[in-house]
């Protein structure tokens, strides 16, 4: 994963980052902006933790939550290859944002 996260301005690639590894909201609380919540919620804390970045998978074919994470400034650094639906699997895209000092230095 962290061939695919972002440069610092100098070049170097971030020193550490923090992985969202699941989030889900209930079918019935969903579209009350809860998921926001919770991924601001997790970029904080990443933030807290001195983390310059905040990764997460998401299945390319679930378009609302890649939706939801474009809308919260994540952008989408790479894809897995497409031959991975001949057998079985399912496209992940790798979605990133930097968070704390990184994003303040992005302003």
């Amino acid at each position: 994963m962290l061939r695919w996260l972002p440069r610092h301005s100098n070049g170097d690639k971030p020193d550490c980052y923090a992985h969202v590894a699941s989030m889900a909201v209930s079918k019935n609380h969903r579209r009350q902006g809860i998921a926001s919540l919770l991924l601001e919620a997790a970029e904080q804390q990443a933030a807290l933790w001195g983390q310059q970045v905040v990764a997460l998978h998401v299945h390319a074919d679930n378009a609302a939550a890649v939706q939801l994470y474009s809308r919260c400034g994540m952008r989408t650094l790479h894809s897995d290859p497409e031959w991975r639906t001949l057998v079985g699997g399912r496209v992940r895209l790798l979605m990133a944002k930097p968070v704390g000092a990184a994003a303040a230095a992005r302003i």
